[in-house]
């Protein structure tokens, strides 16, 4: 038999996580309450995504707005999406940000199965992540001009 290699986890190990606190006549069954609970949810599933993916990827899922543009539900647990090439790499399609996006195994399977080159399939997922509204671009700082010495 091969040894066991058992610890204890130390308390350090374990990294802080801040909760919100919820105040006692706040409840989730209230009724008046339904679009504060709709804002908080929100707000955490945003956090979730942002906690699960990496920069890059996290830009993605920003653009489509943590939902999959071939059903229009949220993506919800990263460990059942795909990144989906909308052209297909292999008809000249590129690993570059405006090529790909997040969709459900599920929908990456039925959008296969229907032809990825399907051209309706493409415009509705190029369209999925163009109607965004784009975003303003940062404030450039001003530029001192220097005097050249000649």
């Amino acid at each position: 038999m091969a040894p066991i290699d058992a610890y204890l986890e130390k308390a350090a190990w374990t990294p802080i996580k801040r909760h919100n606190l919820i105040t006692y006549d706040y409840s989730p069954d209230n009724p008046n309450l339904r679009e504060y609970w709709e804002k908080r949810e929100k707000a955490q599933a945003k956090k979730t995504a942002e906690g699960r993916l990496p920069k890059g990827k996290n830009k993605i899922a920003l653009r489509q707005k943590y939902t999959c543009p071939y059903c229009g539900q949220p993506l919800g647990d990263y460990n059942q999406v795909h990144l989906h090439h909308i052209i297909p790499r292999s008809e000249g399609g590129e690993d570059k940000y405006n090529n790909l996006v997040y969709v459900h195994e599920d929908c990456h399977k039925t959008i296969h199965a229907l032809g990825a080159s399907n051209p309706q399939i493409q415009e509705t997922l190029f369209r999925a992540i163009k109607a965004l509204p784009k975003q303003k671009p940062p404030k450039s700082q001003k530029v001192q001009k220097r005097s050249s010495k000649e």
